[in-house]
């Protein structure tokens, strides 16, 4: 039996059975998903799962189950073949994975343990007889237990020096900086999570402005996969960790309104947005997106009134070029995308917020180019891949600081 063993922040993740080779436990057995294998790789408190098979379609979701507690987190899938999604603070225990499709089937399963590795005398983990050991960190790291889903706050990409640390428990029950010299705060949708990717633009220009300025940096990633500017605006104005964080912030970035304008894409498509051209929705998605990024902008700004706060905002890139040009949609969507990034470049300007074009570094000056041309957009088609969320760090950190 072959054992596979990653272990980063304190955690170990024992994949077990026949998974490398693609049979796990059958947990409902079913003719369409079909899961043959997985590959798992180490994100920051947490990992990301690529599975492999066959039946997925484009909107599926993973759940990990560990008796009566169970977590469900969207997996995307571009091709039917292959399902990405991130899974993070997992406590310790064997969980049984599936993926679900939208059509409400759900696949064979897997298995795999987690283990909370403790900072002196470690329990044991297995390891194959083939493979090299692998040293057990000694930095402790504590696994938050949070509410519901929604409120995971992803940690810092690099540990802190754990001699630079207060007590746990101030840092835990009283939001000590723990030794954190700037606070950093992302708010917006998947793009902030680094979805399909392996390594985020935020978790990039975190470690960026670090090195840039010798300083260590307390990462609160509010950015929420599936979120839109409207839900992005209500958490800014009404969510207390969100409030918190950006109170707290030295550096903040904000993203968003992708979501939104793919909602309304895809009712052109299917011939339901409404209006004599069919183009009602792609207007009222125009118009909200637009509205809802001046009150994200003067919710930001309210909270961090006459501070030395370093606010950055990023407009929006258009994924579909070539797939729009090729139908003859193009013309429609592309006045649509330039009004919303005009809209953004000109409301942040009005706060003397700095843009990070990503518009104009995916799509070219003119907005006519095909980022996946360019080799900045992941297996999915809509989200950056590695390269794209690298190029976003980097306009960012030509900003300055």
């Amino acid at each position: 039996m072959k054992m596979a063993r990653l272990r980063k922040f304190g955690i170990a993740l024992i994949v077990g059975g026949m998974l490398l080779a693609g049979a796990g436990p059958v947990l409902a057995q079913v003719s369409d998903p079909v899961i043959s294998g997985v590959d798992v790789s180490i994100i920051p408190n947490g990992i990301r799962l690529l599975i492999k098979g066959s039946g997925f379609t484009s909107y599926n979701n993973v759940t990990v189950q560990n008796g009566s507690t169970a977590k469900t987190v969207p997996a995307a899938s571009a091709t039917g073949a292959a399902a990405a999604a991130n899974l993070t603070n997992l406590s310790p225990g064997t969980y049984q994975i599936t993926l679900s499709t939208s059509r409400g089937q759900t696949s064979n399963g897997i298995t795999a343990t987690v283990v909370e590795v403790q900072a002196s005398s470690p329990p044991p983990v297995p390891v194959p007889s083939s493979s090299p050991a692998v040293p057990l960190p000694s930095t402790p790291f504590i696994l938050p237990t949070p509410t519901f889903a929604q409120d995971i706050v992803l940690p810092s990409a690099r540990p802190t020096d754990p001699n630079n640390l207060p007590s746990p428990v101030a840092c835990i029950l009283f939001g000590a900086r723990c030794g954190f010299d700037k606070v950093y705060t992302a708010v917006g949708d998947s793009l902030g999570t680094g979805f399909i990717s392996f390594g985020g633009f935020v978790h990039r220009y975190e470690e960026n402005i670090e090195d840039d300025n010798g300083i260590k940096v307390d990462l609160k990633n509010r950015s929420r996969v599936g979120a839109t500017t409207e839900t992005i605006k209500v958490s800014i104005q009404h969510d207390p960790r969100t409030r918190e964080a950006l109170a707290a912030a030295d550096y903040i970035t904000i993203n968003g309104g992708g979501n939104d304008l793919r909602e309304a894409r895809e009712k052109f498509l299917q011939g339901q947005c409404g209006g004599s051209n069919n183009q009602q929705c792609l207007r009222e998605a125009t118009d909200r997106l637009k509205q809802n990024w001046s009150e994200i902008i003067q919710g930001v700004t309210a909270l961090k009134k006459g501070s030395n706060v370093k606010i950055r905002g990023l407009d929006i890139y258009y994924p579909y070029v070539d797939e729009d040009r090729a139908s003859g949609n193009f013309a429609i969507f592309h006045p649509y995308i330039q009004e919303v990034n005009g809209h953004i470049a000109a409301a942040l300007a009005a706060n003397s917020i700095p843009l990070a074009p990503v518009y104009a570094a995916f799509n070219g000056a003119s907005g006519d180019i095909d980022p996946a041309g360019r080799g900045l957009i992941s297996f999915d088609g809509f989200h950056p891949n590695t390269a794209g969320h690298r190029v976003i760090a980097g306009l960012l950190r030509a900003i300055g600081y």
